[in-house]
């Protein structure tokens, strides 16, 4: 199946907000899917495929410089077909085209297969946050810096 890589469009709140209830295990406010990506459109990624919305990727601009990803999920039925790298590979482009020296993330301890799929991208374990999480799990912080 064909996935195409675009902005998020306005359009996509309500299918991304979907995919982010039955994927991720924190809770989020639906605004935020259309306030970021028009702080910055070129870091707010959608994956489409002919059945609809296949994975997104929402970044943002912290300072000058830096860099972070908020959320990153992939439909669970689109898993393993390289849509999460193709999205990250066009996010760290968008992060070069701002001269950006750090992008940083948060990931549940124990989500290790996210983990893996960060480090193969370059980024490095930097803190655990104690609590981090609504359910009292912790989060690793992790970062990849530009050389």
């Amino acid at each position: 199946m064909t996935v195409y890589l675009r902005n998020f469009r306005d359009s996509d709140a309500p299918a991304v907000y979907d995919l982010v209830c039955s994927t991720l295990e924190e809770d989020y406010d639906p605004t935020i899917f259309t306030i970021l990506p028009k702080l910055w459109p070129q870091g707010c990624i959608v994956a489409e495929s002919v059945s609809g919305i296949a994975g997104f990727l929402l970044g943002s601009v912290v300072s000058p410089g830096q860099v972070q990803i908020l959320m990153l999920s992939v439909d669970p039925d689109m898993r393993h077909r390289g849509i999460g790298a193709e999205m990250m590979i066009k996010f760290l482009s968008a992060c070069n085209a701002l001269n950006c020296l750090e992008v940083q993330l948060e990931v549940r301890k124990s989500n290790i297969n996210a983990i893996r799929f960060y480090q193969r991208f370059g980024f490095k374990l930097k803190e655990l946050r104690e609590n981090y999480y609504k359910d009292g799990e912790d989060a690793f912080i992790m970062t990849l810096e530009e050389s």
